[in-house]
């Protein structure tokens, strides 16, 4: 659907939505968008899983100012229209706050719908382009996933550290603004760590057969391929990449495939040195109390904690913390209002604390580079997080 249809059916359901919802008394409804069931159900799926872990955790303490959390959730896939329709109901139903929402094209189409509701948004990831970042974050628009301007320099940096030698930057990624936005940036951060070139190659979000790309970029020879492609992907991908003939290094954003893939495709690529960085730990890779919080509530539910469980744990900490601080008498507005002065420790699940602020709804991150180890089976932590503010410093953002 092009892009001005999708904002005028984002119009249209902000008319439908008229004053605001009506709060049901006895308990706060976080209404929550996932692709439960379409392209990208690997990324989003486990990300609502540790959200309603966590939400179960304080539900069974006995709720917020003694009401329990509901959550209300959609499939809406990656479609923007079917977003906006699902974020009409949920404030209908008397939602105080969305939460999750899928693919970055989704974003805005749904920002545009409620914004005049001054219901609060709080995306997990990926976080969306530009409207939450400073100096003029987007009014009731938060994020505390992967905000892609600052990841990919990120990740430009990284490759530089995983192959300090290397010459010969490439990004690959699926078809979506966020993914453009990433690997540009990703691009950007390479050649100002040190690389001589960087390229970008890309695929449609629904593709699986991946030979043809592997083949490609074994004859552009790069020596880092920094990966943005997506849970379930990797299987294909990595695979037809060595298939190929490709033997350098892969570094995976941690965007949507997860360590459990990275390990198995690893194995059946013994010829590529594989890497991956996150903003969120997965099993094995954190301490603290929210970090062995989450490994027994995952644990208990038959669950192997992933860096997007983590994520989804954190959206629920800060949307949690935020109806906290709210008080019994907690509304859309005055939530919003707590959302901008968060400051929440995740208890060793990030590298740096959740800080929302009135100009910056994004917040300082780190970043932590893992490398697979081949005799352990396991993927190693490398140095220190690397600690990044909310202000990209090489990829000019294009708003």
């Amino acid at each position: 659907m092009p892009i001005s249809r999708l904002f005028r059916a984002a119009a249209l359901a902000t008319a439908v939505l008229g004053a605001g919802p009506a709060l049901s008394a006895d308990n706060y409804k976080i209404g929550y968008l996932v692709d439960s069931s379409g392209p990208a159900q690997g990324i989003f799926n486990p990300t609502l899983e540790g959200f309603k872990l966590y939400i179960d955790k304080v539900n069974a303490e006995g709720g917020v100012h003694g009401r329990q959390i509901e959550i209300l959730s959609r499939d809406v896939q990656i479609d923007p229209q079917r977003s906006v329709l699902a974020a009409q109901e949920l404030i209908a139903e008397g939602a105080i706050s969305l939460a999750g929402l899928t693919l970055t094209s989704t974003h805005m189409p749904v920002y545009t719908a409620v914004s005049r509701q001054n219901v609060p948004i709080v995306a997990g990831f990926p976080a969306n382009v530009g409207a939450i970042l400073p100096p003029k974050a987007s009014k009731g628009f938060y994020g505390v996933g992967l905000a892609f301007e600052i990841t990919g320099e990120v990740g430009g940096q990284l490759a530089k550290t995983a192959v300090p030698d290397g010459k010969k930057f490439l990004c690959a990624v699926f078809e979506s603004p966020g993914g453009f936005v990433a690997c540009e940036s990703a691009m950007a951060g390479a050649l100002a760590a040190g690389f001589e070139s960087a390229e970008m190659v890309t695929f449609p979000v629904a593709q699986r057969d991946f030979r043809a790309i592997g083949e490609r970029i074994a004859q552009m020879k790069p020596d880092v391929v920094v990966t943005i492609i997506g849970r379930g992907r990797t299987k294909s991908f990595v695979p037809a990449l060595a298939q190929a003939g490709y033997e350098g290094a892969l570094l995976s954003m941690e965007c949507g495939t997860g360590d459990d893939e990275l390990i198995e495709v690893a194995e059946a690529a013994p010829k590529i040195d594989v890497f991956s960085y996150s903003r969120y730990v997965g099993k094995d890779q954190g301490s603290g109390e929210q970090y062995d919080a989450l490994v027994k509530a995952a644990e208990a539910a038959g669950i192997n904690p992933l860096a997007f469980h983590s994520g989804g744990w954190v959206l629920a900490m800060v949307l949690t913390d935020a109806l906290e601080r709210c008080g019994p008498d907690c509304t859309p507005e005055k939530l919003d209002g707590a959302l901008e002065q968060t400051s929440l420790d995740t208890g060793g699940l990030t590298g740096a604390p959740v800080k929302f602020t009135s100009t910056d709804h994004y917040g300082p991150t780190a970043s932590i580079l893992l490398h697979y180890n081949r005799e352990t089976k396991k993927l190693d932590r490398i140095g220190d997080w690397l600690q990044s503010d909310s202000t990209p410093k090489h990829y000019s953002m294009k708003r």
